[in-house]
């Protein structure tokens, strides 16, 4: 033991040329999350995990050889410079939240909050929305899930080597590698078959950590030649770069995609023991040191101001208001970093270690129970007084009618006690489709009949579609549905769905991609086509009327919360939700589709008439009515809007059912 890890023997020297690399990871986040250049500037979080893992690294193997480390002084270390500031964010955040969320978003923030304390926030949202899905631009905390991998990889990582050291240097850096290239297959598995698990959670990205790890265990040789440690550091700085430039949201990542970032940035750390670069120069200047010094609190402060900005605007963030919250970004770390960050870890508050353990559990126990009030409290709607009522109530409106059984023999009816004659009509698919079975309802109150529905949250009304590898219940599902449409002699079908999300879908989020019945690698346009002719053919087979509603206006912004912020700060009402020609082109490839399939028997029917203002804009609102309840899903409100379209197909007739 006292001739192994000969090179990590004495003090850990300061290298401001790292401090640099920090600057390096947090500027392309930033500029990336603001719009303003950087389209891969996510790969910043991977640039700051192989620095820590280099950094922690380094710091234990030390203090082990001096027989100096104990795990409750490397905790102490830990909850010192993470803690106090993560959760002055934290709490302003969710005390803000009352100010500007409705209680369905609060609600869930405080659940976020939950986890962000308890060091799980990345297993909070791996369970919700991808990190580039749309409703992920409105999450608070959502940048909380880089820090809960780290924070994990803290607890864990001292134990592993506090375990390893004791059998020598070899086995050491063996089971290192070892768990560096597993973690890596894993990333290379994950990125196709099981994304969000890839992108949250430790197991996957534990290679990127552990790679910084290798360069601090390893004895890596100096590289004496200058110009070879110019093309050296040269070569680290493009691995870097050049996914910051060249990468954007449809990049299957981590992956292949996260090894250029990591690896350039271990070189870069490598190059730097050699000595002198240029590269390493232009990292140890005084402003971009200054600005890795702040790094942390940077990156905690600039991703709730952009959020609640886009909560508090009914339009998309302009340039100056986004150079604005850079700004105010870097101000804001200034000042924690100054008060906050520097006087905990330099002990000029709370010097003892016992009471640095007693603050944390304290203030981890108390943010816990505040939180979880939030979010028991259903997001504290009380907040809410007078004609602001219905924003709350709104948002938190629920469908009459749950979706259809797993295991359905018949179809429910629309009026499930109405002794009315039962019209061969069938209502059939998503939540889309659930959402419209109210004014469905109350057509068939006006008409004296009754119908039929088949709805089913994220399940496209299409046969021979799954969304593979893992789910695979979808086409069973809608075989069933076309034999009791045979059984039931259904003669008119009426489709309807969020079309545009299911040729989306496993792009930018963690969920699997539209795939054929059969793992085909099709590209989804072709499955979505396909798929939308088949199941058009094999009604028209049926002699069943095809009735296919183009899907709702999507909205960037909740428009409860959107209408919240109009009535506040009297924005115009009307300019409220996208524009008609946003949707339109959003909705391109899927419209030209769906018109394809029109003939006799086949029509296609278009809610965006009765959607739209004269303005050039869609419509959330009428009058004080909200016709949204969340950005795709129309409210009770917006249903009954939507009536008109689907009147001809309830009337009743000589040919209904008993």
């Amino acid at each position: 033991m006292d001739q192994e890890f000969s090179h990590l023997r004495g003090s850990f020297s300061y290298r401001p040329d790292i401090d640099g690399l920090r600057a390096v990871a947090v500027l392309p986040v930033l500029f990336f999350h603001m719009g303003l250049g950087c389209s891969g500037g996510y790969v910043g979080v991977d640039i700051f995990f192989v620095i820590s893992g280099y950094l922690i690294t380094s710091l234990i193997i030390r203090e082990m050889l001096n027989d100096e480390f104990t795990l409750r002084a490397f905790w102490e270390r830990r909850i010192r410079r993470i803690f106090p500031v993560a959760a002055l964010v934290t709490i302003i955040v969710i005390t803000a939240g009352v100010w500007i969320l409705l209680p369905d978003t609060f609600r869930s923030l405080g659940k976020a909050g939950i986890a962000q304390v308890m060091m799980v926030a990345n297993f909070y949202f791996w369970q919700q929305d991808g990190y580039f899905a749309g409703p992920s631009d409105l999450e608070p905390l959502l940048h909380m899930w880089s820090l809960a991998v780290e924070e994990q990889f803290y607890f864990l990582f001292p134990m592993l080597l506090l375990f390893l050291m004791k059998r020598g240097q070899k086995t050491t850096v063996w089971v290192i590698i070892l768990i560096s290239i597993l973690s890596l297959l894993l990333s290379f598995h994950g990125v196709i078959y099981d994304k969000g698990t890839t992108f949250y959670l430790l197991p996957a990205r534990a290679w990127e950590l552990a790679l910084g790890a290798l360069v601090a265990l390893l004895p890596l040789r100096s590289i004496g030649a200058a110009w070879g440690r110019q093309l050296v550091a040269l070569a680290g700085l493009a691995l870097i770069l050049w996914p910051v430039f060249a990468y954007d949201v449809a990049t299957p990542f981590p992956g292949l995609a996260a090894i250029p970032p990591c690896l350039g940035t271990a070189l870069l750390i490598w190059v730097g023991h050699s000595g002198t670069t240029w590269v390493g120069g232009l990292l140890a200047q005084r402003p971009i040191v200054y600005i890795g010094k702040i790094s942390f609190s940077l990156y905690l402060w600039h991703w709730p101001l952009i959020v609640y900005a886009r909560h508090l605007s009914i339009y998309e963030i302009s340039l100056n208001v986004r150079v604005a919250l850079l700004v105010a970004s870097l101000v804001l770390a200034v000042l924690s970093h100054q008060f906050v960050e520097t006087p905990f870890r330099r002990k000029r508050i709370v010097a003892k270690r016992r009471q640095v353990f007693k603050l944390f559990g304290c203030m981890s126990g108390a943010m816990v129970v505040a939180f979880a009030a939030v979010y028991f409290l259903d997001g504290i709607p009380q907040r809410f007084r007078g004609d602001d009522v219905r924003f709350a109530e709104i948002s938190m409106e629920m469908p009459d009618d749950p979706d259809i059984n797993p295991d359905f023999t018949e179809f429910p009816k629309v009026r499930p006690k109405s002794e009315d004659p039962v019209l061969p009509v069938l209502i059939w698919g998503d939540s889309h489709a659930g959402r419209m079975i109210s004014a469905f309802r109350k057509l068939c109150e006006d008409n004296g009949v009754n119908g039929y529905y088949a709805t089913r949250g994220s399940t496209p009304p299409l046969l021979g579609i799954n969304f593979l590898p893992d789910e695979t219940s979808l086409a069973p599902h809608n075989d069933r549905v076309l034999e009791v449409i045979d059984r039931d002699k259904i003669r008119t079908v009426i489709m309807i769905g969020r079309w545009e999300k299911y040729v989306e879908r496993g792009r930018l989020s963690r969920e699997s991609p539209l795939s054929d019945r059969d793992a085909t690698g099709r590209p989804s346009e072709d499955v979505f086509r396909d798929a939308v002719l088949r199941t058009v053919n094999a009604l028209r087979e049926r002699d069943v009327q095809v009735v296919i509603m183009k899907q709702v206006p999507l909205q960037f912004r909740s428009p409860p919360s959107a209408l919240w912020m109009v009535e506040r700060f009297g924005y115009d009402p009307t300019k409220a939700g996208v524009t008609v020609a946003e949707h339109k082109e959003r909705q391109k490839f899927i419209n030209s589709v769906l018109d394809s399939v029109v003939q006799p028997g086949v029509e296609v029917i278009d809610p965006l008439p009765l959607l739209s203002h004269d303005n050039g804009h869609t419509k959330v609102s009428e009058g004080k009515r909200i016709l949204y309840m969340d950005p795709n899903h129309v409210s009770k409100e917006g249903a009954f809007l939507l009536r008109p379209l689907f009147k001809p197909y309830f009337r009743s007739s000589p040919a209904v059912n008993p």
